[in-house]
């Protein structure tokens, strides 16, 4: 089982502010992934993007995307699915460009009017679009943090499974789903239904957080134990022999700091990255 733990967002102590910056930086910290954060918008031209992959395929550090925020393939407006569509492919023409391992990770939208059997329709509809026109980029459904929102863990399992090829996978917010179920979570069962589903490499986020009874409010830090870390790593390790690769980007306010943490947790439960 080999992790890869970095941030989301490029490191707040990186001597040079871009991203190539932030990755040499990881590196110097023995960190060895990151994920480019397109919440706005995809500001990563093509060109740019195959000239950053080279960069972190020399350094050793593992890059995945998180697409924009500005996402409902659930919308009753078709404009607002084709546009969701445009920054997602653009995410995903991104990922080839860069020759990413990780995920793009997608929040598929918010149900609005619509009954979760069309939001699974639609979204599955345009997952087999978006994982076929991009075979060599990796499409990852998120798990929401918000009741309103598509995305419950057993949702993103079956779309997955019903979208069907190996590109399109769930990206497991583990934060999100502590906040959906209002500070509870069995990261056993989790794990074990991934395993059950046949996703032997991980792709996840985690975070302490803050959450009411709509679910997530805010990120906190990993000191929080809002969930905690160390219990995820005690499952992993349990399933170390089942797992392949394991993509975990850390979403707290603290960004490497943290990582170094949860780095640290990872080695004194006698695993180790890589």
């Amino acid at each position: 089982m080999r992790i890869f733990l970095g941030p989301a967002g490029n490191c707040a102590s990186a001597k040079e502010l871009a991203t190539a910056g932030s990755l040499k930086r990881l590196a110097e910290l023995g960190l060895n992934a990151q994920e480019l954060e397109f919440v706005q918008q995809v500001y990563l031209k093509h060109d740019a993007a195959v000239e950053l992959g080279g960069i972190s395929r020399d350094l050793g550090v593992r890059l995945s995307i998180h697409a924009p925020y500005f996402i409902n393939l659930c919308s009753l407006e078709p404009e607002k699915i084709a546009a969701s569509k445009k920054r997602i492919s653009d995410s995903l023409d991104r990922a080839e460009a860069l020759a990413a391992q990780g995920a793009v990770a997608v929040h598929p939208g918010f149900f609005q009017k619509r009954p979760a059997g069309e939001c699974m329709a639609a979204v599955v509809e345009a997952g087999k679009e978006l994982a076929a026109s991009y075979p060599k980029a990796i499409l990852g459904f998120e798990t929401t943090g918000k009741h309103s929102a598509f995305g419950s863990f057993d949702e993103t399992l079956e779309v997955c499974k019903a979208v069907g090829r190996k590109n399109c996978v769930p990206v497991v917010d583990f934060a999100h789903l502590y906040a959906r179920q209002m500070g509870e979570i069995d990261f056993a069962a989790v794990l074990d239904k991934l395993l059950a589903y046949g996703h032997a490499d991980l792709y996840c986020h985690f975070s302490g957080i803050n959450f009411s009874e709509k679910g997530e409010l805010n990120h906190l830090p990993i000191s929080s134990n809002k969930p905690p870390f160390g219990e995820l790593v005690k499952e992993l390790k349990k399933r170390a022999g089942k797992f392949s690769d394991i993509q975990l980007i850390c979403e707290t306010p603290l960004l490497e700091a943290d990582c170094l943490v949860m780095k640290e947790e990872i080695e004194r439960q006698g695993l180790k990255l890589g």
